[in-house]
Order: structure tokens, then sequence, then C-alpha cells
């Protein structure tokens, strides 16, 4: 937000069926998990994205601190070889993994959080980046996030949406921003749209 430069990007899945035309993921992630066939969907989705952020990297140096962010599931957490299929899209890719970041939502790491620790130990050894996405809208007690090795917390959009100077919202995002700050972890808002968002934000001492 303050250096008004581009820090990555999120790589978004999207399915374009033949006949029922544009598909969220909310509609088929939950029947990806369900048939199992999720680790493929986030194998390809890494390979894809990794490969991509490799490729302009190498087209100009403007572009090498870039990050990519790609989202996780709890099923992905679940699969025994996750951390080596993170580490191939990584070799394939010659992508430094300091560039690549993985989102996981609160829940998700709330639901499963001792069986978590093991993985997200592995990731941040590999120097991969770890970020709690929709951060807001679950349920995660302060003792599990001073713990988690996670760098960034993703405010949820829903908040950044009603945000306005008093609010409770900005009472929200302003907490926050507070805590990350306690806990070391980087702040990124989700869903910014206007430049009065931004420069609450900014004025709030939010990172991104």
């Amino acid at each position: 937000i303050r250096s008004g430069g581009l820090e990555g990007f999120e790589a978004l899945c999207r399915w374009k069926h033949p006949t029922l035309g544009p598909v969220t993921p909310s509609v088929f992630i939950p029947m990806a998990e369900e048939i199992g066939v999720i680790a493929d969907i986030t194998e390809f989705v890494m390979r894809t994205a990794t490969m991509q952020l490799a490729a302009w990297q190498r087209l100009d140096r403007s572009f090498s601190n870039l990050q990519v962010h790609v989202n996780v599931s709890a099923n992905d957490l679940k699969c025994g070889d996750f951390v080596t299929r993170v580490m191939r899209a990584l070799t394939r890719s010659q992508l430094r993994p300091r560039h690549f970041v993985l989102e996981l939502t609160e829940n998700i790491l709330m639901e499963n959080i001792e069986g978590s620790f093991e993985v997200l130990a592995e990731l941040r050894q590999l120097g991969v980046e770890l970020a709690i996405d929709d951060f807001g809208t679950g349920y995660s007690s302060l003792s599990s996030l001073s713990r988690l090795p996670i760098n960034t917390l993703k405010i949820d959009a829903s908040f950044v949406r009603e945000l306005k100077p008093g609010s409770k919202q900005a009472e929200v995002v302003r907490a926050v921003v507070s805590l990350g700050a306690s806990l070391g972890k980087a702040v990124i808002a989700e869903g910014i749209e206007t430049e009065s968002q931004m420069a609450l934000l900014d004025d709030m001492g939010c990172e991104g």
C-alpha cells in the first residue's frame, strides 16, 4: 500500500465448462474434494503458477522479487506427499521458495491445527511462505496464532468492503493490523476497491 508497487499475484483457478459456462471454485472445489481429485488440481495450479512467475522473472529484472500465492485445502495438508509435491513444483520451475506463498483459510487451520503443525513446519523449513486467508471469519485463538509458522494474515474482503472511519469494520481491521504487528506477521487486506479504503488502511499501518 505505501509503495504503490506490485508485490505479487494470487493464482485463481476457474473452470470453463463447455455447457455450464464458468464454474466457480466454491462449486467445483468441494466436489473435487469429495471425489478425491483435489490433490491433482492443487498440483496443476502450483505447477502452472510457479512456471508462469519464473518465466516473468526471467523476462525482466524488475519482476525478480514478485511472489505468487496459491490456495490449498485441508485435504492437501492431509496428503502424505504434499511437501514433496511443493518441492517438485519449485524444482521444475526453478522458482525460489521465498517467492511462493501457500494460503490456507483460518477454519482449515483451526479444524486440524495439531495435525497441520508438522506439514507447515516442513514447508517453512523449505523456505515457502504461508498465509492465513479470510482472516477474521474463523475462530483462531491467540495461542494458536503465536505458535503457527505463518508469515501473513489476510484480512477478509467482507471487512474491507464496508470500511469507513469509525465503523465496526474499521475497528476489526485496526485490531488485526495491531495483532499482526505484535506477532511479527505481515497483514494484507483483500478486496480494496477505492482510494478512501486504501488511505484508511495505510493510516492503520496495513502493508498490502
